[in-house]
């Protein structure tokens, strides 16, 4: 029963469509949770009523992770990052916020998060193989096939 009734409140169905920008705002934590996918067209980010702001990322930050094929993240006139499979940007610069893919034959999945920001910090590009590790209540350190 509480399966169900969390299911009912939190699934989130639609992550990602053809060119097409995906989020769900959760109103617990001001939160929000989408995906994007660029195919045959640049996607732009754009601020949802509920932010009541005319810019996304004004006041908030944002991870993005790309699960598919390559991509790139622009925000303003700058392109931030080329972002393959399994490599992540975190950005907190306000402007124009543009998804694009580089191979629409092997689109980008760009899965992200984003919540409110106090404070700013520099925008940040990673990938699995700089991650420190994981640690799941193990006394050894996993190696990377186990947590992929």
């Amino acid at each position: 029963m509480i399966h169900n009734v969390c299911a009912r409140i939190f699934l989130i169905e639609k992550v990602f469509s053809a060119d097409e920008v995906n989020m769900v705002y959760s109103m617990y934590d001001r939160m929000i949770v989408g995906g994007a996918m660029p195919v045959n067209e640049s996607l732009h980010l754009e601020a949802i009523e509920p932010l009541k702001q005319a810019v996304y990322l004004h006041s908030r930050e944002i991870g993005i992770y790309n699960v598919g094929g390559k991509g790139k993240v622009k925000v303003g006139n700058d392109v931030l990052s080329s972002i393959t499979k399994k490599r992540c940007i975190w950005v907190q610069e306000t402007g124009k916020f543009i998804l694009k893919a580089t191979t629409p034959k092997k689109p980008a999945k760009f899965y992200f998060n984003s919540a409110t920001a106090h404070r700013n910090y520099p925008d940040k590009k990673s990938d699995q193989g700089r991650c420190g590790g994981c640690r799941n209540g193990l006394p050894r350190r996993l190696k990377p096939s186990e947590y992929q």
